[in-house]
């Protein structure tokens, strides 16, 4: 009998001291990393802005043509929170812009070259670099809530044509094109678009929509573009 106690308490004994016990410590929000979010400290999102033209500089014998001109571009944001109501946001941005004016002199700017001149536009693709206060009315942790957002901005032009558009004196459609140069106009009043240019930008949002409105200044010549801008969050 006493051997067959013995036996038990030795297999007892090495069930009890040859098993590991793994205790699993419970998730906890201090796991997770609050510091990033879309109103959190840190966050990155991606969209794209439609935008037209409302305004621009009145050049000699030319009139500004809002329905035509216009800018569509992609940009990247990153967003750093200050406090519940401010934060700082920089912008990269690039895409491309249409200026176009329609000529109403009564003479051709090139009588050798044109007998009908119909319009001027300014093509540029451009990269843009952008830096912004955000002031934030409401909206949860989760979502980006109501904002109102001005700053300023500044790029440079891959692509700078500046186009005289009408019939040449053969009765076809005909180009002239100025890349990067000055364009002497009719009254003889020289104007340079410049590659390099600045500008302001103001923001009214809501989570993935707002409206946008920019003002350029390139060389001799300023526009202003307002249009919608749609973000994936």
């Amino acid at each position: 009998m006493k051997y067959a106690l013995f036996i038990l308490f030795v297999g007892l004994g090495t069930m009890t001291f040859g098993q590991t016990t793994v205790l699993k410590k419970p998730k906890s929000v201090f796991d997770e990393d609050y510091s990033y979010g879309k109103n959190r400290k840190h966050y990155v999102h991606s969209g794209f802005s439609i935008l037209g033209g409302i305004s621009a500089d009145q050049l000699p014998d030319l009139e500004f043509s809002a329905f035509n001109s216009g800018a569509f571009q992609f940009f990247i944001l990153y967003k750093y929170k200050l406090n519940n109501i401010f934060s700082l946001t920089s912008e990269f941005a690039f895409g491309g812009t249409g200026i176009v004016y329609t000529y109403k002199g009564s003479l051709p700017l090139y009588p050798s070259v044109f007998s009908e001149h119909r319009s001027d536009i300014i093509n540029r693709g451009e990269i843009e670099l952008r830096q912004n206060l955000r002031i934030r009315f409401g909206g949860g942790p989760n979502r980006i809530g109501t904002y109102l957002e001005g700053g300023v901005l500044g790029g440079f032009a891959t692509t700078n044509d500046y186009i005289h558009r009408g019939v040449s004196i053969y009765n076809t459609r005909m180009e002239m094109k100025f890349i990067n140069e000055s364009v002497i106009l009719a009254d003889g009043n020289s104007y340079r678009i410049h590659r390099w240019y600045y500008g302001f930008r103001g923001r009214f949002g809501f989570n993935r929509w707002s409206l946008s409105v920019q003002v350029v200044r390139a060389g001799s010549v300023n526009w202003v573009l307002a249009g919608i801008e749609f973000s994936f969050l």
